[in-house]
């Protein structure tokens, strides 16, 4: 039988795009931790504006990693259902 998917290139890219969302969390987290501790010595209105960009861009990222699980998780579904077809 001929199925649009292939089930295994559908669980692939889920868990490539799980372990790219996992890192990207962590480096936004580490970015975030260094934007503090960068205020101690930077004091001035470009600070500001660039923690007001970066907070926008969080939050972009933060949607996206969002959509992101929730994709990984559909595919993994599919998947699931391509195979039960398939061993039918």
């Amino acid at each position: 039988m001929k199925t649009i998917m292939d089930p295994d290139e559908a669980r692939h890219f889920a868990a490539f795009l799980e372990e790219t969302s996992r890192d990207l969390r962590t480096q936004n987290t580490a970015i975030s931790r260094q934007l503090l501790e960068l205020n101690v010595s930077w004091k001035d209105a470009k600070y500001n504006q660039f923690q007001h960009l970066f907070e926008e861009a969080t939050e972009d990222i933060s949607r996206f990693l969002s959509q992101a699980d929730e994709y990984a998780m559909r595919l993994r579904e599919k998947a699931k259902r391509v195979d039960r077809y398939l061993d039918s």
